[in-house]
């Protein structure tokens, strides 16, 4: 999923875990309270604007211009 997720506005990161967990396609491995990791992103929340990283920590969606 994960860049999917981006496509959409989040007040919360407890709204993306349980969309995740509902969607059962990732695990989620821990929450920071500024970061969800599941195994196969790490989300970050901004403004209502979902940032996803890679495993090694690269952003995968770019801000828009």
């Amino acid at each position: 999923m994960g860049l999917e997720y981006a496509e959409k506005k989040w007040n919360t990161l407890t709204q993306l875990m349980k969309q995740i967990e509902s969607d059962g396609k990732e695990k989620i491995k821990e929450y920071t309270g500024p970061q969800v990791i599941t195994n196969k992103f790490t989300y970050g929340l901004a403004h209502g604007q979902l940032n996803v990283y890679d495993k090694k920590g690269n952003l995968l969606n770019l801000p828009e211009e």
